[in-house]
């Protein structure tokens, strides 16, 4: 905590400029520029001409496009400006205070290191942002409250990088919030495809998460949840969750109301249950037996994925109406009982359904075509995967 500024006001007036720029520095410049100015010409003073307290503030926050050897040749009035428009929030804030004061577009910036939470983080801004983790980031709940989960996305857009998740509470309802991230909408009541305004772009955008480089895992419940919503996961891996490791609904909407993206990641051994003492002590668990992938209703794409060593099935999708499930040129093994369960032949939802594999294609076709996708966004992933041409697709009978 910070010290009464008042004192620190009077340290700060006989202090070296020197002194007085660690001190700020160990403050933050954020929690200085608010308070300080207001009781210390001393402080005012350093920060109008001390070039070398203001590299330090903008090399914490990590806001140093440049070499950091050549900043301290800048001006005072360049580095200022340089903290003050870079969109990236300083580390001198906790996270649950940075997601209140992150601007449209801008970086939370997590440093390396265990980081705890007792409560779950809701995340509901209107305008996109990032959070990213530095080197080994590991964001975990552990939490006696039933059925919450570390992030709980409610509206807007948000992007998490080089990540490791972890969660863990009271509770079985792995549908209501027992899971590690939770995407869902403040209401489900009027989702509809999003051609109709229900969707990314429009002026009431339902909940977008999107996964780069993370690691997501559940003892208690299920990986990620996505309901009458958006999550995408590139190159992360959601493993060993006591429930599903991807669970997508659109609670009736029909497919285009809820989407999952699934690219180069691995989603594999869930499905393990939750027995230990932490819920048993009021009879709750988590039985073992759960799908890798599995669509209530709603649509999941999963390309170049491993999908394997889960509980129940690889991928599964049940609706016989408003289901869509596109897997393409993915390694699905070791599941039990079935590695990919389509809903029933004949039916509206299996009419939508494609499965691409390895085994009766080329195997540098399949590459040039997961080639093409590399510079793609993923709306244009998924519409190209889902129409491309020159493949053949695999017959699974069930």
């Amino acid at each position: 905590p910070l010290p009464p500024f008042p004192l620190l006001g009077i340290f700060l007036l006989t202090a070296p400029d020197a002194v007085t720029a660690y001190v700020l520095r160990f403050l933050g410049a954020k929690e200085c520029g608010e308070n300080l100015g207001l009781t210390s010409k001393k402080y005012q003073e350093v920060m109008k001409t001390n070039v070398h307290a203001w590299w330090m503030f903008n090399r914490d926050a990590n806001k140093l496009p440049f070499d950091s050897s050549t900043a301290p040749m800048r001006t005072v009035s360049s580095l200022r400006a340089l903290y003050i428009s870079n969109p990236s929030v300083p580390l001198d804030m906790s996270l649950p205070t940075a997601l209140l004061h992150v601007p449209p577009n801008g970086t939370i910036t997590i440093s390396p290191g265990h980081h705890n939470f007792s409560k779950t983080l809701s995340l509901a801004r209107n305008s996109p942002f990032t959070i990213m983790g530095q080197d080994e980031c590991t964001l975990e709940i552990v939490t006696e409250e039933s059925d919450k989960p570390l992030f709980n996305v409610r509206r807007g857009e948000v992007t998490f990088v080089n990540l490791n998740m972890k969660h863990s509470s009271r509770g079985t309802n792995i549908w209501g919030g027992q899971a590690c991230v939770h995407v869902k909408p403040l209401s489900c009541s009027s989702a509809v495809s999003p051609s109709h305004g229900f969707g990314h772009g429009h002026g009431n955008p339902r909940p977008r998460a999107l996964f780069t480089d993370c690691n997501l895992t559940s003892s208690t419940g299920r990986g990620l949840v996505v309901i009458a919503a958006e999550g995408y996961l590139s190159s992360s891996t959601i493993s060993g969750c006591a429930a599903t490791g991807v669970y997508v609904g659109s609670n009736g909407h029909g497919a285009e109301a809820a989407v999952v993206g699934i690219k180069d990641s691995e989603i594999s051994g869930n499905g393990v249950g939750h027995h230990p003492s932490l819920n048993n002590q009021f009879g709750e668990y988590v039985n073992r037996g759960h799908s890798g992938v599995y669509v209530q209703d709603g649509s999941a794409y999963v390309i170049d994925s491993n999908v394997s060593y889960n509980t129940f099935t690889g991928i599964s999708g049940s609706a016989q109406d408003g289901c869509r499930i596109v897997s393409f040129a993915n390694t699905v093994s070791g599941n039990e009982p079935n590695q990919t369960q389509l809903p029933q032949l004949g039916s509206p939802s299996r009419n939508i359904c494609r499965v691409v594999s390895y085994e009766n294609n080329d195997r540098n076709a399949i590459q040039r075509i997961l080639e093409d996708m590399e510079e793609m966004e993923w709306d244009e992933i998924m519409e190209y995967v889902s129409n491309v041409e020159g493949v053949e697709e695999m017959e699974l009978f069930e």
